[in-house]
């Protein structure tokens, strides 16, 4: 509770402001928790040997976590423009297609099962964001 009326006190950048606009107070928390993380590095052999001995399991674990770093990060990066950038109609809508796919891999965040209606719902969701920012 002090955490929220904290929050509500707080004079916000016009940058914050921005990402407030499109994330509620929870989605804020969890791009704050994912963008203290770096993104993992990985090779041309990790994607090949992956490619030959993964599961579609192994690709959801990883990607459930990986992604909403990448995202977090980039939408942290993007908040550092300069103020006449941030207030682009282009930066606007760039900054609202991240934070709807930060929080469409949201729902996937935490423990649930591998079963197949949640693996085929987690391939539509890494669709739609492929088709939102292609």
């Amino acid at each position: 509770d002090s955490l929220l009326q904290e929050t509500l006190n707080m004079r916000f950048t016009p940058a914050v402001r921005n990402l407030n606009r499109l994330l509620d107070l929870k989605s804020m928390k969890m791009l704050d928790h994912y963008s203290q993380f770096n993104p993992s590095p990985l090779t041309i052999n990790q994607f090949m040997e992956f490619g030959q001995k993964g599961t579609e399991e192994d690709s959801f674990t990883f990607l459930r976590k990986e992604i909403p770093v990448r995202l977090s990060n980039i939408m942290k990066e993007i908040n550092l423009l300069p103020f006449n950038l941030l207030q682009m109609p282009s930066t606007l809508t760039l900054q609202s297609w991240y934070a709807q796919s930060f929080r469409d891999l949201m729902v996937f965040e935490s423990g649930m099962s591998t079963d197949q209606d949640t693996l085929a719902d987690f391939c539509q969701a890494l669709k739609t964001i492929q088709d939102r920012h292609s």
